[in-house]
């Protein structure tokens, strides 16, 4: 549960390489996080650019975090401003520490729900979460503290790493691997078979079975809407640390490399 307040002083203890320094009380509680354009009472705004930082100072909000290089030159003596050598990334870790934790899981827990059809094959790690209404095939893995939101289709030999997140209505077909810390959001398609197809002299179409994998390798995020294709023969393979943004086609035997 997070409380949504906290201090210059809980943020350097959390963040000692991003938080420097500050005017005012170092314990002076801000409440929430806010943007420059609509402030909140009480609220930190973080001037991820220096055109942010003048707006901010007139707001009502009590605290400005701004670059290390800004920081002499902000001068608003009733708000406590902190100097960070990244503002931007320091945002995201508050968000994640003090706010809103992402992926979202819905108040994760443990175990399979009732409505869940689980082949019998399948191995599922005690720590893991398996939603309502999904279904799981044969021999597919599921490794420790794996969430899979509900009505996901896992089908056979595929495999989710430990604390990775299927939201809500993925399908994931047969042979995908997903490693480690990744998440697969919501109507994303991982492990379709690729637009491939032979022609013979009349021009009719003869599809070409693919028989390859998908290759999901650890701290991948792929957004709403993503369909990737497997290989034809071997496979397609999405490199650690990637990011994709909604309605992404990544296609068959393709190979994205980290980050």
């Amino acid at each position: 549960m997070f409380k949504n307040e906290f201090s210059f002083s809980e943020m350097k203890s959390a963040f000692p390489d991003l938080v420097l320094e500050c005017t005012g009380s170092p314990n002076q509680k801000f409440i929430g996080i806010s943007s420059a354009e609509v402030p909140t009472l009480k609220s930190l705004i973080f001037c991820t650019k220096p055109s942010l930082i003048e707006s901010a100072t007139r707001s009502q909000a009590g605290g400005l975090v701004v670059s290390q290089k800004n920081f002499a030159l902000v001068s608003a003596t009733d708000k406590v401003i902190i100097s960070s050598s990244n503002p931007e990334l320091l945002m995201a870790k508050c968000i994640h520490k003090f706010i809103l934790s992402s992926p979202y899981r819905d108040e994760f827990k443990s175990g399979i729900n009732s409505n869940a059809q689980i082949d019998p094959s399948a191995h599922i790690h005690e720590s893991a979460y398996i939603g309502a209404g999904v279904v799981i095939g044969k021999e597919v893995k599921i490794a420790s503290n794996a969430y899979v939101g509900a009505n996901s289709v896992i089908e056979a030999h595929s495999e989710v790493g430990e604390y990775t997140t299927i939201q809500p209505l993925v399908v994931i077909g047969p042979r995908v691997k997903i490693g480690a810390r990744c998440e697969v959001s919501s109507h994303s398609i991982v492990g379709k078979e690729g637009f491939g197809y032979a022609h013979d002299a009349l021009g009719n179409h003869y599809r070409i079975p693919h028989q390859g994998w998908v290759i999901v390798e650890d701290d991948v995020h792929l957004g709403a809407g993503n369909t990737i294709d497997r290989g034809t023969f071997g496979e397609t393979r999405i490199g650690k640390g990637t990011k994709t943004d909604n309605q992404v086609h990544i296609a068959h035997n393709c190979k994205v490399g980290k980050g």
